[in-house]
């Protein structure tokens, strides 16, 4: 059933793509990925997809879209569905001005449908351009609210906390595997787009954090990951399980 499910599943997706259906293709994706399992292969089959899909979207742009302005980016911002296209627009948006599209950015940073990690990214083109406004934020599907200012947004913090990420990982994984270590600096950087910009870890220690990220990364790997990490650091295992529960799925 399940082989025939994902066979299904590949063959309306190349449809979509064959018919030039880029967005209804874009969407048949990001719905199954946002599901809790998915087998691997079929995984690196849906990114291919999405990669193949991205291309095509950034071919059938017309010339004057290479061209960029900011009615072009916020075209763009409003499409939704295949939000790799975004960094495209966010790209563009630094040699631009973002105060001449505040309310879109405002609608956007509050959209539940859009990733934590885009907001972050247009966040810091907003502290790059030190847009003086407050904006409020939702990230985790509006159970965090934040009211964020970029022109007075303190950035040391979070490059520390990134910094102290991977300086530590560097330390516990990188000399004993190497490709694990790769792995769990990416799900770091992942993870610190996903929480930007609040940093304080509340219930949870950083040691939690890295063991949430080590673990991930094993699991990815294929490699045992359940089985405590008191080898390598001191954490609460039952809070690092919490983490992994919450943002697993996200990155």
């Amino acid at each position: 059933m399940a082989d025939n499910y994902y066979e299904t599943l590949l063959k309306d997706i190349q449809i979509f793509i064959d018919n030039q259906e880029y967005n209804n293709a874009a969407k048949l994706i990001t719905n199954e990925l946002a599901a809790p399992y998915i087998p691997g292969d079929i995984e690196v089959k849906l990114y291919e997809y999405n990669q193949i899909i991205n291309q095509h979207l950034v071919n059938d742009l017309d010339d004057s879209m290479l061209t960029w302005n900011v009615d072009k980016v916020a075209q763009i911002m409003q499409q939704s569905l295949n939000q790799e296209m975004h960094l495209l627009a966010f790209e563009a948006l630094r040699g631009l001005n973002a105060r001449q599209i505040i309310p879109l950015i405002k609608t956007y940073l509050q959209d539940k449908a859009i990733k934590n990690e885009y907001k972050t990214f247009l966040m810091m083109i907003l502290i790059e351009q030190k847009v003086d406004e407050d904006f409020l934020v939702y990230k985790n599907d509006n159970k965090i609210e934040i009211i964020f200012n970029p022109a007075t947004f303190d950035v040391s913090e979070s490059q520390k906390f990134l910094a102290d990420l991977e300086m530590q990982l560097e330390l516990l994984v990188n000399s004993k595997n190497p490709s694990l270590y790769t792995v769990c600096k990416n799900y770091a950087s992942a993870y610190f787009y996903n929480v930007f910009p609040i940093f304080r870890l509340d219930q949870f220690e950083l040691n939690d954090v890295l063991a949430f990220i080590i673990m991930h990364s094993k699991k990815a790997l294929g490699l045992e990951w359940e089985k405590p990490l008191t080898n390598l650091l001191t954490y609460n295992h039952d809070k690092a399980l919490m983490l992994l529960e919450k943002y697993q799925a996200s990155f």
